[in-house]
């Protein structure tokens, strides 16, 4: 077995074992017997628990970005072109349903650690408060651009895009942690499919003014 292979035999063991004992309890020996591998071989890897800790949570952390970023990418290339050459409204739609359930999905595919993320972090240490919440940070900001792409295309009212992400993103994240803890039962898909309509066609039948907005 080739040494990227026994990192990654390392890597997936706490992604098992710390959802399963939590952050403080796992010791270096039970992700040692759960990987399979000597002592020595971890060592060679990584300095101590914590260091695969961080390793384990960065690829949580960039599956999801990734999952946001590519669809956005996607996005913006498909329907970012001239009005007359754009597809139906009802395309931007589905698409954006497909951005939710990618990022929903990769968090229900990866529950394990995703509990860990969304529901312990915080409150770790500092420095693992500080990487949460660079995270919702980097995150709202993929959803403000989203924001802005929609206003400049005419698809979206014009609103303060921080705003709004930041309603997105802390829904999200609501959602997130009930899915990774498994406190609903929730369908990625039809989800997905909610949160778009409630944020695209809200909740009244017919605008009302907000404090001198409409």
């Amino acid at each position: 077995m080739g040494t990227d292979n026994k990192s990654e035999l390392i890597i997936e063991a706490g992604e098992r074992v710390f959802p399963v004992l939590g952050y403080h309890k796992a010791t270096v020996e039970d992700i040692i017997k759960e990987a399979g591998v000597a002592r020595s071989t971890f060592y060679a890897y990584f300095s101590n628990k914590r260091e695969i800790f961080e390793t384990v949570v960065t690829h949580v952390v960039d599956g999801i970005l990734e999952a946001i970023e590519s669809g956005l990418d996607s996005i913006t290339t498909r329907f970012g072109v001239p009005e007359d050459q754009r597809p139906p409204d009802s395309e931007l739609a589905e698409a954006l349903v497909d951005v939710m359930a990618g990022v929903l999905g990769f968090i229900d595919e990866n529950k394990g650690i995703t509990k860990i993320f969304f529901n312990d972090l915080v409150g770790i240490d500092d420095e693992m408060t500080r990487l949460f919440h660079d995270f919702q940070d980097r995150f709202t900001g993929d959803f403000e651009r989203l924001m802005k792409f929609g206003v400049a295309i005419g698809f979206l009212r014009d609103v303060n895009e921080r705003r709004a992400a930041e309603f997105i993103v802390g829904g999200m994240i609501h959602i997130a942690r009930n899915i990774s803890s498994e406190i609903v039962d929730y369908n990625v898909r039809e989800i997905s499919e909610e949160i778009i309509d409630i944020q695209l066609n809200g909740v009244r039948l017919a605008p009302v003014s907000v404090s001198g907005r409409r």
